[in-house]
């Protein structure tokens, strides 16, 4: 696992021992008023880690999770988390109250340490923004119908979960929805100021990728 940091808010912590060529992340934002959490990995060894970082970092803020959308390699650690929130896409939770237990019987060699299942206790529909945090989350359906993406105002810092593919070769993901959706979203991020993205498997890379995508799916 490598601890990359990007800034004094922004902590990346890189998995490479999971998926063979690709990375799992997990990305951290500490803030004053708020610690966010992106996704929690693969159980309880992962959310040691997340811990981990956040005791050697924080000030005791309360914890936010954030669940980007509802695969299986993104909230297995949720229940190991002392989150005040939960949050994803209300899809999300609809989502894994249907899937995370049948996901978990396919595929459970992938566990680090213990899963017990945890659900998001706050939802939205559009955007939810932590004004003082500077951090907006926004719905932005493309890999899945229920992907969210979690911009900071302040470091122009963008998450976009697994909305870009797994690696900066491969940039364009695998799509639940329509290639239509999916492009609206990639021009939705490209409103904002981004000077890095960071998402669930890829490096981190600039706020070039989203033209790279939009190129290569003229």
């Amino acid at each position: 696992m490598n601890h990359l940091i990007l800034t004094n808010r922004h902590h990346v912590l890189m998995y490479d021992d999971v998926f063979e060529g690709i990375y799992l992340n997990i990305h951290i934002i500490i803030t004053p008023p708020y610690i966010f959490v992106i996704d929690s990995g693969l159980g309880a060894q992962t959310a040691q880690d997340i811990n981990h970082i956040i005791h050697e970092y924080g000030n005791n803020q309360p914890i936010i999770l954030i669940n980007s959308h509802a695969h299986w390699d993104h909230v297995w650690g949720n229940a190991f988390i002392d989150s005040a929130w939960i949050v994803s896409h209300k899809r999300c939770l609809e989502v894994l109250k249907s899937d995370l237990v049948h996901d978990y019987e396919t595929h459970k060699t992938y566990a680090r340490g213990a899963v017990i299942p945890k659900y998001p206790n706050l939802t939205f529909d559009q955007t939810l923004i932590f004004e003082e945090a500077g951090i907006e989350l926004g719905f932005a359906p493309g890999h899945t119908d229920n992907d969210i993406y979690v911009y900071d105002h302040f470091d122009h810092i963008l998450n976009v979960g697994d909305n870009i593919g797994d690696t900066v070769e491969e940039c364009i993901p695998y799509l639940e929805t329509s290639q239509e959706i999916y492009v609206q979203s990639i021009k939705r991020y490209q409103s904002y100021d981004v000077k890095w993205v960071v998402s669930g498997h890829n490096e981190v890379v600039d706020a070039s990728m989203f033209d790279k995508i939009l190129d290569q799916l003229k």
